[in-house]
């Protein structure tokens, strides 16, 4: 009796353990959203309006094992948000081995304004997705406004209630 309790925990434990490694989210996408928890990153509009939103709640995937059976399919993100007084932008970034989509939705007090999205088809044994993007993704919005992410630099330009907003460096 007690072989067969071994037996049946043995072939639990191995088919639970970890079969597949799936890595941390890309450092190199995540220099288009450089944000750290505390960043302080001001814009102004054509008319002088200024506005100064404040990271929080960074959070990307870590490398880890995914069990056995996991139909996960590789999938890492990177997601945060950055909040002035009223507004907000919520962004992520999800990437998996043949697509990236970045979505961004800005919120005035909790109610969303305006969403920005692009998405990316790529074969990552393939291409270089870095290559495929270059220095700047525009995200746009379903009236075609842009917002615009430039590696190192993060969100550089954006439109809320019809007045574009431009970082200040």
């Amino acid at each position: 009796m007690k072989r067969i309790l071994i037996v049946i925990i043995s072939t639990f434990v191995l088919c639970g353990s970890c079969k597949e490694t799936i890595p941390a989210f890309s450092q190199l996408m995540r220099r288009y959203l450089p944000y750290q928890e505390g960043d302080i990153v001001l814009y102004t509009s054509s008319v002088n309006d200024t506005i100064q939103f404040v990271a929080n709640n960074v959070d990307f995937t870590d490398e880890h094992k995914h069990s056995f059976g996991c139909k996960c399919g590789g999938v890492t993100e990177l997601k945060g948000n950055m909040q002035s007084e009223t507004l907000s932008i919520e962004y992520l970034m999800i990437c998996d081995e043949s697509k990236i989509e970045i979505n961004a939705m800005i919120k005035h007090d909790e109610i969303v304004v305006k969403t920005y999205s692009k998405k990316y088809s790529y074969n990552s044994y393939a291409e270089d997705v870095i290559d495929l993007i270059g220095d700047t993704i525009t995200l746009q919005s379903d009236n075609g406004d842009n917002m615009i992410l430039r590696k190192d630099e993060g969100i550089i330009c954006l439109s809320i209630d019809d007045l574009k907003y431009q970082i200040i460096l």
